[in-house]
């Protein structure tokens, strides 16, 4: 009597992660809900050099305060809140006086209870140390949909977010005239951009990248391995140092989420184009949030890695993030298709487990995948988790083409 079960400790914990979500949420939802002109604008319309020296970055501070640079601050600030360090010390004080157990570890193994990360994370704040790995559930490491997606010449953008986002085939088109204009925004910064397309351009569109820095759309050095569009493929770059936050276009026209965001800008520079690409999906791979000892937050993740079929049976991996295992279990894992791949597919996964052993498994076929489908890995042999994705040992039969995610997959998704 007077000690949770392992149920009861699994829907507490659940719910509480699931509130500390909704309020991470919260600092973005608050920004992006906002309809009218940024305080910048007031201060910059005033014509008044002066005026925008004295008030400029107060301004621009308020206008992005609901927004913190990331996530690890937001974060810090959530499970700092009183109710939430009272309800966890009440936990901790339940499981000594009560359950007779050293600590919160000490029942949550007795109970083999395991709780998501947002847990652990009020536990270090609260007492300075981890929570046990094995008694943690590992956050999701995952690709993400952005936040705003806009395309066409400034000034007349057409808002394609919800389209880009979504798995319907052929609703995003663009690049239809020279120099216009795709803007991908995110509430964080990020490093990769997958565009699933269902039609490839006919030739290149000679795209160029740009990205904020704060007053200028500023040239961006990336990776194009769609050759302009003309392939499902990705493109990569590393975020520079002065990316800053935008809600305008080139042209100076509010987006229609004035939300401030991280805009990667590309724009087609070919005169002529026979067939302009049309896109199915967007997806991108989003910073790590790190704490001060570089290891990954309990928060969302990048995924653990990009795998690209480039040519009939050839296959290239790249690890983009490996799973923290000293802070939570290393966890089965998904591929994603980013676009559809056009044939079956039959992948050999290479990877390290749970114990840091490099390991091979063939898969099942991949009847044909559309666009952000899923497939679930079988592990070799007793392994139950992954802690990296390795870059060689993988091999593929398909003639298909495009990238793959592979995903953590989560154990549980506190919902409210």
């Amino acid at each position: 009597m007077g000690v949770p079960s392992q149920t009861l400790i699994h829907n507490m914990t659940d719910l509480v992660a699931a509130y500390v979500q909704k309020e991470l949420d919260g600092y973005g939802d608050c920004l992006e809900a906002k309809t009218v002109s940024p305080l910048w604008d007031y201060v910059d319309g005033s014509g008044d050099p002066e005026v925008e020296a004295d008030l400029g970055t107060g301004a621009n501070g308020i206008d992005t305060m609901q927004l913190p640079e990331n996530l690890k601050d937001a974060l810090a600030v959530v499970c700092g809140r009183t109710p939430y360090q009272t309800f966890l010390t009440a936990l901790i004080t339940n499981a000594t006086t009560r359950g007779g157990h050293a600590g919160l570890n000490a029942m949550l193994t007795a109970l083999t209870a395991l709780v998501h990360p947002f847990v652990a994370e009020l536990h270090k704040q609260a007492r300075g140390s981890e929570l046990t790995a094995a008694n943690v559930y590992a956050p999701n490491y995952a690709v993400r949909a952005a936040d705003a997606v806009y395309t066409g010449a400034d000034g007349a953008l057409v808002d394609d977010t919800t389209d880009a986002s979504d798995v319907d085939a052929a609703d995003v088109a663009f690049f239809g005239t020279d120099d216009h204009y795709l803007y991908i925004g995110s509430r964080y910064k990020f490093s990769q951009v997958m565009i699933g397309l269902s039609t490839l351009a006919s030739v290149t569109i000679e795209p160029l990248f740009t990205y904020w820095n704060g007053s200028s759309w500023s040239a961006l050095t990336a990776t194009d391995n769609s050759t302009g569009l003309t392939l499902n493929q990705t493109i990569t770059f590393t975020a520079p140092t002065d990316w800053t936050r935008a809600y305008k276009d080139g042209g100076g026209t509010a987006f229609a989420n004035q939300a401030r965001l991280y805009y990667v800008r590309i724009q087609r520079t070919a005169n002529a184009l026979v067939t302009p690409p049309v896109g199915t999906c967007i997806r991108l791979v989003p910073a790590a949030v790190l704490n001060s000892a570089s290891a990954h937050l309990g928060v969302d993740q990048p995924p653990l890695g990009i795998v690209r079929i480039t040519a009939t049976d050839t296959i290239v991996s790249a690890s983009v993030a490996d799973m923290a295992h000293a802070r939570w279990l290393p966890p089965a894992i998904r591929l994603r298709a980013l676009n559809a791949l056009g044939a079956d597919a039959v992948i050999t996964v290479s990877y390290t487990d749970q114990d840091g052993n490099n390991a091979t498994q063939a898969q099942t076929n991949w009847v044909s995948p559309a666009a952000l489908n899923t497939k679930s890995v079988t592990l070799a042999g007793g392994d139950t988790g992954v802690r990296t994705v390795r870059a060689t040992g993988w091999v593929v039969t398909s003639t298909g083409r495009g990238v793959i995610a592979v995903e953590s997959v989560p154990l549980r998704t506190p919902a409210i």
